[in-house]
This record gives structure tokens, sequence and C-alpha cells, in this order.
């Protein structure tokens, strides 16, 4: 256990006949480890993501085959992706062929799966929300008191409950039930700086009105009565500098009461305004536009929209539009977005009306919804979230629809982006980013980069509806195994796309061992991508490493035909594996060098039913090529085992020569009877191998049990019939009691 610092300490005796310790940690994918010679008494301290004397191992060394999804907006300009692993950057590439490298910067919102700690500053958990304007502490009364999140969701107090309207199932959600404090709340506005809600609240047998600060649980704090409070305690809104502010027409004149709700000494200022041609109308609720800076109410009956300018001096109310036809009654709820649209809720009728602004200027009205009809209505929101967009699409079912999502930076593949209350949110918010293009782009497609080391197929996700072929070879994108590079069209696999072949090794060449074929055991499949002229510009090699029976350490090594001698080697592997390339006459070879430290093991590693499993190694290998040999005539990798890991000593497998780098001494000494004049290589007297290969998955020998008795037909493989496959797992061939199995 940790102490009060977060340091987790321990000592361990260590035997001195050990000659070295090494310390790993895993974190995230990050590796850190310290290999040091053991002396009477060593000390040392190991940072997980931190600089130290401890040796710094590849930060990106974990492999990880991630699930990936995306959305794209309907105009193709924004992206929401979901990953479950974490997200370093992103190349967005654009349908115009242009790109752009986003990180965790301004304006692009990556999140992860960590928590949001709630009061220090930092966005921690990478969501967009510091502290508590994050969901994740909003719903903590002890830390945050339940801030909301500027999101494009519509508030609404109906009777003593507080609503969040779902624009896209036409429901509300019950967020609470207020407290009995006050017989009346209203005149509720949304505050940007804070994300909290401010309303009155109202004791009818006294008469008085209190400013009260609401939270996204429906509980409240009372900030103090507004003593001598003139206005209408329900027609409320915020502005953009913290003031509830209040307009009412009294003794000839519209005026204006502003109460900063921020103030230590909670108190409110009024303004008598000008002289108006709106006399006294019946209206309800006033709603803050922050396009125009300026107020905006409906009167009763849907009969006139007015303006209210709380920054002219003196302040002024003007009727701007007129109407005709809407239902009566009062409109006690409003609200506004981003673009400066207005929108007001009929009490009798439940129908929400939104008034197109065209800038400043109201445009049509329309009845876009129908929601809660209530004697007591107020409405409030934020007054910068994106437009509401009514029976859109709702992918994560968290009441916000997708396009107000990824207008907001908040991801719609995941249902705790951005409210952790929301219905459908697990309690874990995913790994993921938004990201919006330029002006006069569209997204094409994007290619991801994770925390760990991702094969490239994983890396993409692709927008069909803009280009299906950005690299004009005829494949489309989703199809390409890199649609950025038209030499890079078709892929062909081995054995198959689905299936790995599967090499086994005796290791003690030129000497014959014990036959179990188990000394080392790898699968293999092989991903050969070329253009349409099919020439080769890239191979991958997928290697399982499942066994190494034997008490040697052994290489593995690659031999892939270069021909141009001019091979790019990228190895993506587990840990601290540690790898050569160069080039051999018109190869390269690749050398993955001791591989059986990566099982943190140096014994029998997965030979008898009966020890402990070890999970396979899984190594990647790519091999860039400059296309100068043809598929498949001129592609004849090879694949081998160095004993012990001595450079040269090579065992192939049967029939295949060796690399230049062979040891000289070693063909026709002990049990070898090769004969490079002959193309006989790697086999005794009576042509029994010491390397084998199968073009599908295999259960090899446990541990000192000899191949030919434990697969019936193999002798006659080896003596006869090189056609046949020895290797089916059938009652008829395989003696089940002999093979290792746990796999």
């Amino acid at each position: 256990m940790a102490d009060e610092n977060g340091i987790f300490s321990v000592e361990i005796d260590v035997a001195n006949h050990f000659s070295e310790l090494v310390v790993k940690t895993d974190y995230d994918g990050s590796i850190k480890g310290f290999v040091y010679d053991n002396n009477e008494a060593i000390s040392g301290e190991l940072t997980v993501n931190g600089q130290n004397n401890f040796l710094t191992l590849d930060e990106r060394t974990n492999n990880c085959y991630p699930t990936v999804s995306s959305l794209f907006s309907a105009d193709n300009k924004s992206i929401g992706v979901s990953s479950t692993k974490p997200l370093q950057s992103a190349v967005v590439y654009y349908s115009d062929g242009t790109s752009q490298t986003v990180t965790n910067a301004a304006g692009n919102v990556f999140f992860s799966n960590s928590s949001e700690i709630c009061d220090n500053g930092i966005d921690d958990d990478g969501d967009g929300f510091i502290d508590c304007a994050d969901p994740e502490c909003g719903t903590d009364l002890s830390e945050c008191s339940g801030s909301i999140p500027c999101v494009s969701s519509f508030f609404q107090i109906v009777g003593k409950s507080l609503k969040q309207l779902d624009p896209v199932t036409g429901s509300y959600k019950n967020v609470g039930n207020l407290p009995n404090s006050f017989d009346v709340y209203n005149g509720g506005g949304y505050n940007p700086s804070d994300g909290y809600i401010y309303c009155t609240g109202k004791v009818n047998s006294t008469g008085k009105v209190y400013m009260v600060r609401l939270y996204s649980n429906a509980n409240i704090t009372n900030l103090g009565e507004l003593v001598g409070f003139e206005g209408r305690s329900y027609t409320g809104d915020m502005d953009d500098d913290g003031n509830w502010t209040n307009f009412y027409y009294q003794d000839d004149r519209w005026h204006m009461a502003t109460v900063a709700v921020n103030s230590a000494n909670l108190s409110f200022n009024t303004e008598q305004g000008a002289p108006s041609d709106v006399v006294n109308p019946s209206f309800h609720d006033w709603v803050y536009n922050r396009v125009c800076d300026k107020f905006y109410t409906m009167t009763a009956g849907g009969k006139e929209l007015l303006e209210a300018d709380h920054k002219a001096n003196p302040i002024t109310v003007r009727s701007v539009d007129t109407y005709s036809g809407l239902p009566g009654g009062a409109y006690g709820a409003a609200w506004s977005d981003e673009d400066g649209h207005v929108y007001f809720s009929n009490n009798n009728t439940g129908k929400i009306y939104k008034v197109t602004m065209n800038g400043c200027s109201p445009g049509s009205i329309t009845n876009i919804f129908t929601g809660a009809a209530t004697s007591n209505n107020d409405g409030m929101s934020c007054p910068s979230a994106p437009i509401a967009e009514f029976n859109g699409n709702d992918t994560d079912n968290d009441g916000l629809t997708d396009n107000q999502e990824l207008g907001t930076y908040t991801n719609p593949l995941d249902a705790c982006s951005p409210l952790f209350d929301a219905p459908s949110c697990d309690g874990i918010l995913n790994n993921g980013f938004v990201i919006q293009a330029p002006a006069g782009k569209t997204i094409a497609y994007v290619q991801v980069d994770f925390n760990c080391d991702a094969p490239d197929e994983y890396s993409y996700v692709f927008n069909n509806n803009v280009d299906n072929d950005i690299d004009d070879d005829g494949v489309p994108n989703a199809l390409d195994p890199n649609p950025d590079d038209p030499n890079q069209s078709f892929v062909q696999y081995r054995p198959s796309q689905n299936s790995f072949g599967t090499y086994g090794f005796e290791d003690l060449w030129p000497e014959v061992g014990d036959y179990d074929f188990n000394d080392f055991v790898v699968q293999v499949k092989e991903k050969i991508i070329t253009n349409s002229a099919n020439r080769v510009h890239r191979v991958i090699y997928d290697l399982k490493v499942m066994a190494m029976g034997g008490i040697f350490n052994n290489n593995f090594g690659i031999v892939t035909p270069d021909p141009g001698n001019n091979a790019a080697v990228k190895i993506i592997s587990p840990h601290n594996v540690t790898w050569t390339s160069s080039q051999r006459g018109n190869t390269e070879v690749i050398i993955i060098q001791k591989p059986k430290q990566l099982f943190y093991s140096l014994g029998v590693i997965n030979a008898w039913n009966s020890d402990p499993y070890f999970a396979p190694v899984e190594i990647q290998v790519q091999v860039d090529l400059n296309g100068s040999y043809s598929y498949p005539s001129g592609y004849k990798p090879s694949f081998f085992i160095e004993q012990n890991g001595i450079s040269g000593h090579e065992i192939h497998i049967a029939g295949v020569a060796p690399t230049s780098n062979l040891r000289s001494g070693l063909f026709g000494t002990a049990h070898d009877d090769s004969k490079p004049n002959s193309s006989k290589y790697y086999l005794t007297s009576t042509n029994l191998p010491w390397g084998i290969y199968m073009p599908t998955e295999w259960n090899y020998p446990q541990e000192g049990i000899d191949l030919t008795a434990a697969y019936k037909r193999f002798a006659e493989y080896a003596q006869t019939n090189p056609n046949l496959a020895w290797y089916t797992n059938t009652s008829d061939n395989v003696v089940s009691s002999r093979v290792y199995t746990r796999h």
C-alpha cells in the first residue's frame, strides 16, 4: 500500500548468486525498468511517467488492439471518436488533400478514462471540463454542489420540479424536486461563468423574494433576501457578466434590476429606462441573447417580441416583431443558443416556438416541439450552447443529439460525456476525442495515434460520404491498407487473413535433440501489401511466440526479399525487446534477440500442460520496401532461430538455405547431412528436419515427447510423402495426451 504521499516502497532480499535484478512496471502503456548488478546492498527509486536514475525504456512498447468507433456530423465537418485505448493525437485528412495533426490542445478535446480531480484547476480526465464544471464532479454535492455543463439542453422549472428536456425523444428527465424552502421558484437563468442556475425563491405568505443558486440535482443554496425588491420575480435571466437581470414596467417607464450573484454582499441595483412606445405589456420570461448582447421576451398570446438593451444609457425596451395565430396565454419559459436564436414555451399548450434570428433581426417563428403545459413555467439554458436539434439522432442515448455533442466537443459515442448523470451512463468515461474542421474543409478520414503500439489497420477512421478513394488508386478508403499511398492498394495474406501458420524448431542443431519441436514455437501471419501492378511495398509479420521449451534463449530471425536494399523496419513489441536489422545480399534480415526474456522467465515456457501458462508474446514486424519485386513470384521469405542468441548459429526449416551470416564449419557435422551443392539443408541422413512449418495453428508435443509419438503420420511425411498434411488434429492422427493444449 502506498503511503500518504502516494509512494510505494518495498525491500527485497536477493540471493547473492543472482547476477542482476530487473524491475519493471506497466502503467497504462508506459514501461519503466532498471537493470543493475547485484551488490551487497542496492537501493533505487522508480518513477512512473517521470525521470530518474532508472533505465527509461520505450514509452510506447505495448502492443494493443483497440476497438475504435466514430461518428461524423451531417455536414462532414466534425467527427467524434471513441476508443478502448487512450489516444495521443490524430492526423485529420481533408477532402481537398490537405491534412492537419491535432493533439489535446485548445480547440480539440481528447477524452480519457481517468477521473477528474475537482479542485486542482486541471482537466484531469481530458473531457474539456475543469473541476466543478465537469459533470463527474457536478453530481457530488460535497465537492462541487452540482454545476451544470454548458450543453445544448433546455432546463425547465415545471411547478416545483427541475426538468431537463430531451429534444430527441420529446420527453422530460426529472432532475429532482425543488426543496419546500420556497413556494415558488422562477426567473431562472444559467450563469456560464460558474455553471449554476440562479433564480428567485418566493414565500407567498410574506411576499419576500430571495436569490437562489440551483444545482444540477435540484438542491439549492439560499443566497439571501432581495430586500426592497421591485419588479417581477418570474422574468429574470443571467447576462454574460454574471448578473441576474430583470426588466419591469413601473411609473410609466421601464426599469432594470440586476443582482451580482457572486458578490459577497448580495444586493441589487435598479436603473430607469428611456421613454418607450412599449407600455406595460403582459410578459413572463426574459432570455439573454449572447450574439446580440440583449434580452428578449414574448408577450402574452404570442403577439409581440420585445428586445431590451441592458447596456444602453438609459436602458431601452422596444418591439422588434409582431405575430398572429399563436396560442393565447403566457409564454413562461424562454431559451437561447449560440447562434442567437430564441425559444419560447406556451404555458397552456406546452408548445415550444423558435424565433430564427438573422443576425439580430427576428425572422420566421415555427413550432418545433411540444413540451409540458403548466401554470408555473420557467426556462433556462446556456446562451453559448449550440443550436438545439429537435428530433435529431442520439447515438449514445444521453439526451443530447449527435450534432449538439460534436458542436460542443463532447463525445457523441459516450453516454457519460458530458452528463455523468445521464440515464445511459455506465459511470466510465471512455477514451476518445472530438475534432472540428477549419472553415471551408470537410473531413475525409482520420488516422489516430494511440498511447500504445497498434497495427496500422486499427488506426484509420473513414468518411465514405466525402471521398471514398483519397489516393486515387481504385481502392475504397475502408478497404485500402494505406488510403494516403497509391503504392499500397491490395493485401495478400499467408496463410490467410484470419489464421496463423506455425513454425516449430529443435535448437540443438547440428545435434539431434529430443525431437519435440517445442524448443521455439512461433505463429506467423504474413500480410503482403502491393500496388495495382503487384509490386510489394510493405510486408507485415504478425508473430506470436507460443513456446520456448528448451533451456536456450534463442533469437528469432526473419528474412525478407529486398532487391533494392533500402528496407525500412518498424517493430511493434512488448516491453524491452531488442532487435537488429541488416542487409544481406538481396534480403533484409531482422533478428529479434532473446525473446524468452519477454515472458520474464528463463525457464521452460508453455511446454508442459501441468505448468503455469504464459500468454503468448505478440510482436509485429513491418518492413517497407520500394516495390522492386513482385508478388508472388519474388516473395520468398524465411524464418529461423539462432541457438541461444549466438549470432550466425542459424537453424532453418528443411530445405531453406541460411543467410550469409551462418557460422562456418557447422554444415555436415554431428547429425547434420546438409549438402549445399544439391540444395539439401538442415536434414539428417534419414531426412528428419530441425525446423518445420504448418499452415495452421498447431498443438505441438509436450516437452520430451518425440514428434513421431505425438503425430502418427509425421514419419511418413518426413521420409516418403512431403505433401502429407500430417499435422491435422484428428483422433486417428494425434495422441491428445502427448501434445500441449493450454493455448
